[in-house]
């Protein structure tokens, strides 16, 4: 993933952001980049790759994903990747600056059941994306 968010042959600059509140849990970008990556992750692991529909399964039933993310994420670290589905996530692009907000005022798509931090800027799409995990629209909302 480059530093713009943007994933091979993906949507331009797609990342990681729940909604207009704080911050996303490590969890959320973790199932973000599952969402965004599963066919390639599935593809690296090889026999190991069940563990991608185990997580994508857990959170198409609304289960917690946690632990089979954390599966994942080992067997991601064992193949030599030193960042896993949690380290792939940049939470800042830039310099900060104190009392400016940290997320653009614009409008985004987000994951359509509020569960990962998945995000793509309407700007940068014509069509709706899809959720790669439940196959539904992405939800339209407005940064603050």
């Amino acid at each position: 993933m480059s530093e713009d968010g943007t994933v091979g042959g993906g949507v331009l600059r797609e990342g990681n952001a729940v909604g207009s509140e704080a911050a996303s849990e490590p969890w959320q970008d973790g199932l973000a980049l599952v969402c965004e990556q599963a066919d390639r992750i599935r593809a690296d692991l090889g026999k190991s790759g069940g563990l991608v529909d185990r997580v994508v399964a857990s959170a198409r039933a609304g289960d917690d994903v946690k632990e089979p993310l954390d599966a994942l994420h080992q067997a991601i670290l064992a193949t030599g990747d030193v960042l896993g589905v949690y380290g792939h996530t940049a939470r800042h692009h830039g310099p900060v600056v104190a009392g400016i907000a940290q997320v653009p005022m614009d409008v985004v798509y987000l994951c359509p059941a509020g569960r990962c931090s998945r995000y793509v800027w309407a700007a940068d799409t014509v069509e709706v994306p899809v959720c790669r995990i439940t196959g539904r629209a992405l939800r339209r909302d407005r940064l603050p």
